[in-house]
């Protein structure tokens, strides 16, 4: 990526490449910044806190119903996830 281009959206892509492979709870803003190619300055303007990161993650993956992730979520009791759609949740479940 292009740090003059830099995007919130292509950031959080990243962590949600990140979340997947190495579980959200996990994410760096470091690791974050290296794939993505930025100065974690970037990482921060755009995304914020670790707590800010992990929730924007967890929000966007019940929108995109990425159900690696909301099973992370599920299994981390992350309150994001108390009010989601049981279907979407029991999906979640059987996937791992």
């Amino acid at each position: 990526m292009h740090p003059g281009k830099i995007k919130k959206g292509d950031l959080l892509n990243v962590a949600m490449t990140l979340a997947e492979q190495q579980g959200y709870s996990h994410i760096k803003r470091d690791e974050i910044a290296k794939l993505a190619g930025v100065a974690m300055g970037s990482v921060n303007l755009h995304l914020g806190t670790m707590h800010k990161i992990r929730k924007s993650v967890v929000r966007r993956a019940i929108k995109t119903e990425n159900l690696i992730i909301i099973a992370q979520a599920l299994v981390a009791r992350d309150p994001l996830v108390d009010d989601m759609d049981v279907d979407l949740r029991l999906r979640a479940l059987n996937s791992i």
